[in-house]
């Protein structure tokens, strides 16, 4: 091959080159952003003061190990509060995915919902035969939680919110702000979870039956 057509190849060996470190640093950047991306959504999980609406922040509530979760799923299904098949909706993120998980592995069907922007859940009245949430301690608006609970459970049946222990009076005293901000529902049992510290607190409620909740 003469030189003049090795200098026409040239060109096209520098445009190959050119491309191959192109692909090459486009496939490094995705590798980076794909890699990177698990951190951020854990960083946003981990933090308690994540801005999810208009200034708000979202917390993550009381954490109950997974022994412990078990134990008051089996306790709530012994009294009748919550049945195998029930549809259940489990509000907040610091232990949706937990209870849900300790429901699950009893038979129960729960959902895992977290609060929408500025409190409303996207679910219809009426939609749900169980509730849970252990983010009432720490949230912003702890009544909207409570009323969208309500709003999204079945009359005649049972929802559950876990607080921390008052300072004096125990878990009696710890249930009394849980019943002044319930409007739909009556609280029919407390008891103290043994395990955690500091202690937390069960609050089983009752929703009347004969009401109607707001859409």
């Amino acid at each position: 091959m003469g030189r003049f057509e090795l200098d026409l190849f040239k060109p096209k060996l520098i445009y190959h080159h050119l491309l191959s470190r192109s692909l090459v640093i486009k496939i490094l950047l995705v590798s980076t952003a794909v890699a990177v991306l698990p951190i951020l959504a854990s960083l946003r999980k981990i933090d308690p003061t994540y801005d999810d609406c208009d200034g708000a922040p979202v917390t993550l509530g009381i954490s109950l190990p997974a022994p412990i979760l078990d134990a008051v799923v089996v306790d709530l299904m012994a009294r009748k509060w919550l049945w195998r098949g029930d549809r259940a909706l489990c509000v907040g993120r610091g232990s949706s995915p937990a209870a849900a998980a300790a429901m699950k592995r009893m038979g129960v069907l729960p959902v895992v919902g977290a609060m929408e922007r500025c409190g409303r859940l996207p679910f219809r009245r009426a939609a749900f035969d169980f509730v849970f949430s252990a983010a009432l301690d720490r949230a912003v608006a702890p009544a909207r939680i409570v009323l969208e609970m309500e709003r999204v459970l079945r009359p005649g049946r049972a929802g559950v919110l876990v607080v921390g222990p008052a300072r004096r009076g125990g878990a009696v005293r710890a249930a009394a702000p849980v019943a002044a901000l319930l409007r739909a529902s009556e609280v029919v049992a407390v008891r103290a979870v043994n395990g955690t510290s500091p202690v937390a607190v069960v609050v089983v409620f009752k929703k009347r039956k004969g009401l109607r909740s707001p859409m």
